[in-house]
């Protein structure tokens, strides 16, 4: 086995240990993406909750809508801590997906790198492959030539 046929096939495995790590990578984008598609959609549960609060039937005596008023307040307090603590949570997701993403990009990077690289190797070897037949095939001709 020639050394470039070894580099070649040493650049191939180097080449899907990162194309591995890639897909890794996509597959946690995909979890993160998905997490702050719950939570978003969590939060938007709670504002319709929010406004449904107030928008319920009045009830006729004075002393049911002072409850319902207070209830609905203490109701309302609770959502808005909730939707606090999903806006938080969004903002700490959308920041790991960031992270995510760039570390996505350089990876996609390097895994291309070395496709390219692997391509050159395969492309010298083949080109040393070639000439090696060549010279055989010449070889064998002149040797015939001198033969006959």
């Amino acid at each position: 086995m020639s050394e470039t046929q070894k580099s070649l096939h040493r650049m191939q495995r180097i080449h899907h240990l990162e194309n591995g790590k890639l897909n890794a990578l996509v597959g946690e984008l995909s979890q993160i993406d998905a997490r702050i598609t719950a939570a978003t959609s969590k939060h938007t549960q709670l504002q319709k909750q929010k406004a449904d609060a107030f928008s319920s039937p009045a009830k006729s005596n004075a002393m049911n809508q002072i409850d319902r008023i207070t209830a609905n307040g203490q109701w309302v307090e609770r959502i808005e801590q909730a939707m606090e603590k999903t806006t938080e949570s969004i903002r700490v997701l959308n920041a790991e997906r960031t992270i995510a993403h760039t570390r996505l990009l350089e990876q996609r990077a390097r895994a291309e790198g070395l496709a390219k690289r692997v391509q050159q190797i395969r492309i010298q070897w083949n080109d040393e492959t070639n000439s090696e037949q060549w010279l055989a095939a010449d070889e064998h001709a002149m040797n015939q030539f001198a033969g006959n």
